[in-house]
């Protein structure tokens, strides 16, 4: 740096530290890494809600991801920028290394090559340096504190058991080797229990496709398709779009209400303590229940409408004679008056729907049936259709159908259990 030299010499600064000679040093070039957009170790992630209060039971282990979601990108190595030496040599730089992006199963690059997208709904799983999504959630042991509830876009696999409290939902098939406590296991396509299911009056199963169990007790199960189980069902209430059968050698249905839109099919139907027990065959069980939430709906809206007519005539009153006439009362009023509009309104929707269900429930096709290979106890209520029969006396091998608008009692009607159970029949 001749100038600073110069400068230095001239104005006679000695025994001063100053900088006459200046390299510049190489800039190394930044290796290529992966962002990864989920975590890639699974660790226990609690949040609090609005009142500041944790579920523990809400663990957060499953990361899922949808088909076409971004898992992972490349971020490309730089070059390096070389340097000079206070003599101006060069000083080489070196660029950054690079790393090979890699897809795992179901997953694939982009165009591009620097983005890892999944090709499936599932769980993302970070392992030997692969992304992948696996469309199986496995729980190697029993849903519990462990395990927390479980949330997957995808089939979902327990080998043990499912502990009180916890919820599984899925959007494939649950399938639990061990059996289930008062529990919600909620699928969008089959649940199978190998055991048995003891709701203790407040455990929940729905599916989108069928239900299986050994056996079902004080449980509430919503299918889309059919219920098979083997052994009994106990005072459940079971919903089933097409059939309910019960078909092990100890075959019973005993308590509750069991509705079926096509058959409703067991050994025994009942007790010989005159357990009241429902049955109802020929309808659409999610458009009776809709019915039935609908009625129970317009019933609070009368009441309400009612109780606002009256308030709304009050306070008129009190605006003719001016008594305690206030300009509170008066946006009281007002409040109330548009109060009574939307309730009015939604009314009119209410009736408008429940017609519309019950002209679909008597065009319904489906008549249904109701058989019993062995015996059918007093304290049994059959209904097909809105048609209903009480069971006074016991019977034996009969199937109950409806033919001029009254219940018969046929004969038993077999049926092709290894047609209807298939794969599954034992």
């Amino acid at each position: 740096m001749d100038d600073v030299i110069l400068t230095c010499l001239e104005e006679e600064e000695y025994n001063i530290m100053t900088v006459i000679a200046e390299g510049i040093k190489p800039v190394h070039g930044e290796n290529s890494k992966i962002v990864y957009n989920f975590r890639t170790e699974k660790k226990v992630h609690l949040e609090e809600d609005e009142k500041g209060q944790v579920n523990f039971k809400d663990l957060d282990l499953v990361e899922n991801v949808v088909a076409g979601q971004l898992l992972a990108t490349k971020v490309q190595a730089t070059e390096g920028q070389p340097g000079r030496t206070i003599t101006n040599k060069l000083l080489e730089a070196k660029s950054g290394k690079d790393v090979d992006l890699v897809p795992g199963k179901n997953t694939e690059l982009s165009s591009d090559g620097i983005n890892i997208i999944a090709t499936i709904n599932g769980q993302v799983i970070f392992s030997n340096e692969k992304v992948n999504v696996e469309p199986i959630y496995e729980v190697k042991g029993d849903v519990d504190m462990h395990t927390g509830n479980i949330l997957f876009l995808g089939t979902v696999i327990v080998k043990g058991n499912v502990e009180d409290g916890f919820s599984i939902k899925a959007a494939g098939d649950i399938e639990i080797r061990g059996s289930v406590g008062k529990c919600l296991l909620d699928a969008e396509g089959d649940v199978n229990i190998k055991h048995g299911v003891m709701g203790k009056l407040d455990g929940t199963i729905k599916a989108g496709g069928s239900v299986w169990a050994k056996f079902l007790e004080q449980v509430t199960v919503i299918a889309d398709k059919n219920v098979f189980v083997q052994d009994g069902i106990m005072h459940c209430q079971v919903d089933a779009t097409e059939k309910v059968i019960c078909y092990g050698k100890r075959a019973t249905i005993v308590g509750g209400r069991i509705r079926a839109g096509e058959i409703v099919n067991t050994k025994t139907l009942g007790s010989v303590s005159f357990t009241e027990t429902i049955v109802e065959v020929g309808v659409d069980p999610k458009s009776r229940q809709r019915l039935f939430e609908l009625d129970k709906e317009q019933n609070k809206n009368i009441e309400g409408l009612d109780k606002l007519t009256t308030n709304i005539g009050t306070l008129e009153n009190q605006q003719k004679v001016k008594r305690n006439w206030t300009e509170e009362k008066k946006e009281m009023l007002g409040q109330m008056h548009v109060s009574r509009d939307e309730l009015s309104a939604r009314m009119n929707e209410v009736r408008e729907e429940m017609d519309e269900l019950k002209s679909y429930l008597r065009l319904l096709k489906s008549i249904g049936k109701t058989s019993v290979s062995k015996y059918v106890y007093s304290g049994v209520r059959i209904g097909i259709k809105d048609t209903y029969f009480d069971v006074k006396n016991e019977f034996k091998y009969v199937t109950f159908v409806l033919e001029s608008s009254r219940i018969q009692v046929k004969k038993y009607e077999d049926i092709d259990l290894q047609e209807i159970l298939g794969k599954w029949v034992r």
